[in-house]
């Protein structure tokens, strides 16, 4: 999957704010998160939430990603 860019190339992202992981309904992984869709946004503390069901095997799999990511980035700023 691409990452979007912006007129000068630039990966643009939306700083995340807040976000919960639960249970629904016993049957899916629930994602929220709260994030700032623009910079007038950010300033005006003006949050989107968007809610996503993840089946329980893609969480996992998401969950691994990220952690070997961060785990990644830690490694390289304390070497």
């Amino acid at each position: 999957m691409e990452l979007e860019t912006d007129e000068k190339g630039i990966v643009t992202f939306l700083p995340l704010r807040a976000w919960s992981v639960s249970i629904v309904q016993d049957k899916t992984v629930g994602l929220a998160v709260d994030y700032f869709a623009s910079a007038e946004d950010a300033v005006a503390g003006r949050t989107s939430r968007i809610q996503l069901h993840i089946d329980d095997e893609v969480a996992r799999q998401i969950g691994r990603a990220m952690e070997l990511r961060a785990n990644m980035l830690i490694e390289r700023r304390n070497s």
